[in-house]
C-alpha cells in the first residue's frame, strides 16, 4: 500500500455503526499515521521523520507519548 492511500485505508478499518458521528479526530488521524509510518519505514525513526518532514527528536518525544517502545526503532 502506498502513502497516498493511507487515509482511505485508515477509514476502511475505522468502522462504526453511526460512522459520520464517530469519525476519527485530528490526533487520532495523527498517531495512526505516524504508526502506518513506522511500519511502512520498518521502525526506521530517521526515515519516517523525513516523510514527516519534522525532526527525530519531535518524533521521538510523540513516540513517546504513545507508548510506542524504542526497541523497534532502526536508526541510519
Amino acid at each position: 500500500m502506498n502513502r497516498t492511500r493511507y487515509l482511505e485505508h485508515f477509514l476502511s478499518l475505522y468502522k462504526r455503526s453511526n460512522f459520520t458521528d464517530n469519525l476519527p479526530t485530528l490526533e487520532i488521524l495523527k498517531d495512526e499515521y505516524i504508526r502506518y509510518l513506522l511500519e511502512l519505514t520498518a521502525f526506521d525513526i530517521l526515515e519516517t521523520a523525513r516523510i514527516l518532514d519534522i525532526s527525530p527528536e519531535i518524533l521521538r518525544k510523540r513516540l513517546n507519548r504513545l507508548e510506542i517502545g524504542n526497541q523497534s526503532f532502526r536508526i541510519h
